[in-house]
Protein backbone atom coordinates (compact mmCIF):
# COMPACT_ATOMS: atom_id res chain seq x y z
CA UNK A 1 0.00 0.00 0.00
CA UNK A 2 2.86 2.29 0.83
CA UNK A 3 4.43 1.61 -2.53
CA UNK A 4 1.22 2.47 -4.42
CA UNK A 5 0.92 5.64 -2.36
CA UNK A 6 4.50 6.58 -3.26
CA UNK A 7 3.85 5.75 -6.91
CA UNK A 8 0.77 7.98 -6.89
CA UNK A 9 2.74 10.81 -5.27
CA UNK A 10 5.53 10.31 -7.79
CA UNK A 11 3.05 10.37 -10.66
CA UNK A 12 1.40 13.53 -9.27
CA UNK A 13 4.81 15.16 -8.88
CA UNK A 14 5.75 14.20 -12.45
CA UNK A 15 2.51 15.69 -13.73
CA UNK A 16 3.21 18.89 -11.78
CA UNK A 17 6.73 19.01 -13.20
CA UNK A 18 5.45 18.41 -16.74
CA UNK A 19 2.82 21.09 -16.21
CA UNK A 20 5.51 23.45 -14.92
CA UNK A 21 7.73 22.68 -17.91
CA UNK A 22 4.84 23.40 -20.27
CA UNK A 23 4.17 26.69 -18.48
CA UNK A 24 7.87 27.52 -18.63
CA UNK A 25 7.96 26.82 -22.37
CA UNK A 26 4.86 28.99 -22.89
CA UNK A 27 6.46 31.77 -20.86
CA UNK A 28 9.67 31.48 -22.90
CA UNK A 29 7.68 31.70 -26.13
CA UNK A 30 5.79 34.74 -24.83
CA UNK A 31 9.09 36.31 -23.76
CA UNK A 32 10.58 35.71 -27.20
CA UNK A 33 7.55 37.38 -28.82
CA UNK A 34 7.84 40.35 -26.47
CA UNK A 35 11.56 40.67 -27.14
CA UNK A 36 10.95 40.58 -30.91
CA UNK A 37 8.23 43.23 -30.61
CA UNK A 38 10.54 45.34 -28.42
CA UNK A 39 13.36 45.03 -30.96
CA UNK A 40 11.03 46.19 -33.76
CA UNK A 41 9.90 49.15 -31.68
CA UNK A 42 13.51 50.03 -30.90
CA UNK A 43 14.36 49.92 -34.61
CA UNK A 44 11.40 52.18 -35.37
CA UNK A 45 12.41 54.55 -32.57
CA UNK A 46 15.97 54.78 -33.90
CA UNK A 47 14.70 55.34 -37.46
CA UNK A 48 12.26 57.99 -36.25
CA UNK A 49 15.00 59.69 -34.28
CA UNK A 50 17.24 59.78 -37.36
CA UNK A 51 14.36 61.09 -39.47
CA UNK A 52 13.70 63.85 -36.93
CA UNK A 53 17.38 64.81 -36.90
CA UNK A 54 17.39 64.95 -40.70
CA UNK A 55 14.25 67.07 -40.74
CA UNK A 56 15.70 69.45 -38.15
CA UNK A 57 18.86 69.82 -40.25
CA UNK A 58 16.71 70.51 -43.31
CA UNK A 59 14.73 73.14 -41.39
CA UNK A 60 17.96 74.85 -40.32
CA UNK A 61 19.21 74.78 -43.89
CA UNK A 62 15.95 76.29 -45.15
CA UNK A 63 16.08 79.00 -42.47
CA UNK A 64 19.61 79.89 -43.60
CA UNK A 65 18.44 79.96 -47.22
CA UNK A 66 15.60 82.29 -46.25
CA UNK A 67 18.03 84.53 -44.38
CA UNK A 68 20.39 84.68 -47.36
CA UNK A 69 17.50 85.36 -49.74
CA UNK A 70 16.21 88.14 -47.50
CA UNK A 71 19.67 89.71 -47.37
CA UNK A 72 19.97 89.42 -51.15
CA UNK A 73 16.56 91.03 -51.61
CA UNK A 74 17.55 93.88 -49.27
CA UNK A 75 20.77 94.40 -51.20
CA UNK A 76 18.78 94.33 -54.44
CA UNK A 77 16.38 96.95 -53.11
CA UNK A 78 19.32 99.16 -52.10
CA UNK A 79 20.86 98.71 -55.54
CA UNK A 80 17.58 99.69 -57.17
CA UNK A 81 17.37 102.86 -55.03
CA UNK A 82 20.95 103.79 -55.96
CA UNK A 83 20.27 103.08 -59.64
CA UNK A 84 17.10 105.21 -59.56
CA UNK A 85 18.99 108.07 -57.91
CA UNK A 86 21.73 107.81 -60.53
CA UNK A 87 19.11 107.71 -63.30
CA UNK A 88 17.42 110.83 -61.89
CA UNK A 89 20.80 112.58 -61.75
CA UNK A 90 21.54 111.47 -65.30
CA UNK A 91 18.17 112.83 -66.49
CA UNK A 92 19.07 116.20 -64.99
CA UNK A 93 22.41 116.13 -66.80
CA UNK A 94 20.66 115.20 -70.06
CA UNK A 95 19.66 118.84 -70.37
CA UNK A 96 22.95 120.63 -71.15
CA UNK A 97 21.88 123.68 -69.14
CA UNK A 98 21.86 121.55 -65.98
CA UNK A 99 25.43 120.34 -66.44
CA UNK A 100 27.68 121.59 -63.64
CA UNK A 101 30.25 123.10 -66.04
CA UNK A 102 27.55 125.01 -67.94
CA UNK A 103 26.08 126.21 -64.66
CA UNK A 104 29.54 127.34 -63.55
CA UNK A 105 30.03 129.25 -66.80
CA UNK A 106 26.61 130.88 -66.51
CA UNK A 107 27.30 131.77 -62.92
CA UNK A 108 24.38 129.92 -61.44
Amino acid sequence: ARQTLLEKELEATLQEVESGVAELEAARAALAELEAAHAKKQERAVKTSKDIAGIQNRILSLKKDIERSTEAATMGEKSIKIARAQAAEARKLYNPLNHPKVKAMLGK
